[in-house]
């Protein structure tokens, strides 16, 4: 249906459609739905949004339990955007088919579950991470001189849960719940203790090791959720095809 706006036609009357470009009025005829054909490349870029969506919602399921914990509506926004550039950029265009190398998900590492509250602004001690023989080692040193995390004004207490998943690149399906690790973290004893971690980094998958923070006040048990903070900390592709164990089930 068309209108007159500012003296000019708008909108569709009939076959044609009436539009203002620039101040000129542009007539054109009117697609009917469904009928417009597309280009090879917006076939591609489809496709790869598609794809993307789905990679982003098996990281999301697997790490539900965590990242519910975080009240950042645009999170998934921002990681499908991650996912979308990484299969544009790793797409070999004459095949139609992906070219993934070990660092090819690398840029997913420092992303933040919940932008209005940075797990880089509050562990203030980062973690090593050692890739050697097929197993991924984190360590925090030990430094009774040296803060550990920035806890919020009031909190006692964080529970500091490492996270690990696979997102295996075969069927792009994760782990239905992450590996898990967990430190409690004492306000009162506030310092990294040397602690070290090893999971198994297996063919076929993209390992995403991430560290989430839950801050509360016990005993009261107050869950300071505006102020808890996750992030994927290591990422890293390994090729072949999974063969390893089963560890549970996959989304």
């Amino acid at each position: 249906m068309a209108r007159f706006i500012k003296n000019q036609l708008r909108g569709a009357v009939g076959p044609v459609n009436f539009r203002n470009v620039k101040g000129r009025l542009i007539v054109s005829a009117k697609v009917a739905p469904g009928t417009k054909k597309q280009t090879k490349a917006s076939v591609v870029t489809a496709d790869n949004f598609g794809k993307a969506s789905a990679t982003g919602m098996q990281i999301r399921a697997s790490y539900h339990q965590q990242i519910v914990q975080l009240p950042d509506g645009e999170m998934h926004r921002r990681l499908n955007k991650e996912f979308i550039a990484i299969y544009n950029s790793d797409l070999h265009k004459e095949s139609g088919t992906f070219h993934f190398n070990a660092d090819s998900f690398s840029a997913l590492t420092n992303f933040e579950f919940n932008d209005k509250s940075r797990l880089k602004n509050r562990m203030i001690v980062q973690p090593d991470f050692v890739l050697e023989d097929g197993k991924l080692s984190l360590s925090f040193p030990n430094d009774k001189e040296r803060k550990f995390l920035k806890f919020p004004a009031n909190a006692s207490a964080c529970e500091l849960c490492i996270a690990v998943t696979y997102l295996k690149m075969d069927d792009r399906t994760c782990l239905r719940k992450p590996l898990l690790a967990e430190i409690i973290v004492e306000k009162d004893n506030n310092q990294p203790m040397g602690q070290y971690f090893t999971f198994d980094v297996p063919e076929g998958c993209v390992f995403l090791l991430s560290i989430f923070l839950k801050f509360n006040n016990s005993p009261i048990v107050k869950n300071y959720k505006n102020q808890n903070a996750g992030a994927i900390c290591y990422t890293i592709f390994s090729p072949g095809t999974y063969s390893g164990e089963v560890i549970n089930r996959w989304h």
